[in-house]
């Protein structure tokens, strides 16, 4: 079940980084919803839990690592996460 899940979650990462959550079990069609961070950070971490030694998880790993990281606000001396450039609080908790 592990393999299975960790390639599943290969497949469903977009070319920018992101994870499509959304899949018609029926059709087969996507449905590529809003971006929601902690979402986001979960299945990253998902991932490097059932990674292995294998380079095409390494790369959607470090794939959503930097999709995230473009995400980074500076909040006076905090940081965060925020989905919008303009944002005046951090999404990710």
């Amino acid at each position: 079940a592990g393999e299975l899940a960790r390639d599943h979650i290969v497949r469903a990462q977009g070319p920018d980084g992101k994870f499509r959550y959304q899949l018609d079990p029926y059709t087969g069609e996507a449905r590529h919803s809003a971006l929601v961070l902690p979402r986001q950070a979960g299945v990253t971490l998902a991932l490097c839990e059932l990674g292995g030694d294998r380079k095409d998880v390494d790369k959607a790993v470090r794939s959503s690592l930097l999709f995230m990281a473009a995400r980074r606000r500076d909040f006076g001396s905090q940081h965060g996460l925020a989905t919008r450039a303009t944002a005046r609080v951090a999404d990710l908790g």
